[in-house]
């Protein structure tokens, strides 16, 4: 549900902003809304394209946690469970804290995006 609420957030988040072209915004898949974020600099991220998870945990910011928090999300699907994950037995009380935390920091990160846009600018 923290996901789901993530990917609803990145979805406002593109809509009211005019630094991305109109279009078809709700059907965006999650990847590309969080590459956006990323992008935009709303979820900082050093990370692009597919990234081996080990290197995500090691060299990442939150941008990129929230694509690992995608993976897990995507694990409610058994096909790919199945398919991309067969070692994985169950998803455990450690990911459910993980896919907490890191969207508690990403929604951090879209309040502060907000607040800077909001900002007034100073005129010299």
């Amino acid at each position: 549900m923290k996901a789901a609420a993530l990917e609803a957030a990145l979805v406002a988040m593109c809509s009211v902003t005019d630094e991305i072209p109109p279009g078809d915004i709700m059907n965006w898949p999650f990847s590309r809304l969080i590459h956006t974020a990323k992008t935009k600099g709303w979820l900082p991220g050093v990370l692009f394209g597919d990234v081996e998870l080990g290197q995500a945990l090691k060299d990442a910011k939150v941008g990129d946690l929230v694509e690992v928090v995608r993976e897990i999300r995507n694990l409610i699907h058994p096909g790919r469970w199945v398919q991309e994950y067969p070692e994985v037995n169950k998803v455990s009380r450690e990911h459910f804290e993980f896919t907490y935390d890191v969207v508690g920091q990403a929604f951090e990160c879209l309040y502060q995006a907000i607040l800077e846009k909001l900002k007034p600018e100073v005129v010299s």
